[in-house]
C-alpha cells in the first residue's frame, strides 16, 4: 500500500523548505542583488484604478480606427493609462499649433 504524502513535510526540491541557520547566514538583502527587482517591485506597488479627487478627469468620447485600438489594447489591461502617458509626453514636448 502506497503511503500518502505528509502535507506538513516540506520539500526542498520545490523551494518549499524551512531555513536553517546556515541559510540565514548566506542570505543577502535584496538591495545587494544585481538585478532591477527592487525597481520592478516598486513599480508594481503603485496604486491603480480610479483617479483621486485631486486628479479628476473630464469625460470625452473619441473614436479610433480598429487597428490603433487593437495596438493600444495588445499589451493587456491599462490601455487608457498608456494612452494618457503617451499623450502627456507629446503634450510636454510639443506646442499646440506647431
Amino acid at each position: 500500500m502506497k503511503k500518502k504524502p505528509d502535507p506538513y513535510k516540506l520539500d526542498k526540491s520545490s523551494g518549499d523548505f524551512e531555513w536553517t541557520e546556515k541559510d540565514f547566514k548566506a542570505a543577502r538583502p535584496i538591495r545587494q542583488l544585481k538585478s532591477n527587482l527592487p525597481e520592478q517591485m516598486a513599480r508594481l506597488s503603485r496604486k491603480v484604478g480610479r483617479p483621486t479627487k485631486e486628479q479628476r478627469y473630464e469625460k470625452a468620447t473619441i473614436s479610433f480606427p480598429p487597428d490603433i485600438l487593437a495596438w493600444l489594447k495588445a499589451p493587456g489591461p491599462g490601455y487608457q493609462t498608456r494612452l494618457h502617458k503617451m499623450l502627456r509626453a507629446i503634450m510636454e514636448t510639443t506646442r499646440v499649433g506647431t
